[in-house]
């Protein structure tokens, strides 16, 4: 989403629980050309929740990405990796 993580908290009355956003469709939508979320959307929970780290996550994806599409495609996924863990929002 766009909203601002502070406005979410508001809107959904969450209290001081720990909320995370991410404008996945916006990431998608300039990585790869079409707003496909679930790549960076994923990204953004491994962060939040530490399961693995970045370097580990992407060769994991680069490996089964590159089973079904081209190098290009893959790379393109890659960007978006590497922006939806710059640009998650903690609130």
């Amino acid at each position: 989403t766009t909203f601002d993580v502070l406005l979410i908290r508001e809107r959904l009355s969450l209290g001081e629980r720990k909320i995370y956003s991410l404008d996945a469709y916006t990431i998608a939508s300039d990585e790869l050309g079409r707003a496909i979320p679930n790549v960076p959307m994923v990204a953004a929970l491994i962060k939040v929740t530490e399961l693995m780290d970045l370097k580990k996550f992407k060769e994991r994806i680069k490996v089964s990405l590159s089973k079904k599409l081209r190098s290009e495609v893959v790379e393109m996924n890659v960007r978006t990796i590497d922006r939806a863990f710059k640009e998650v929002k903690e609130g």
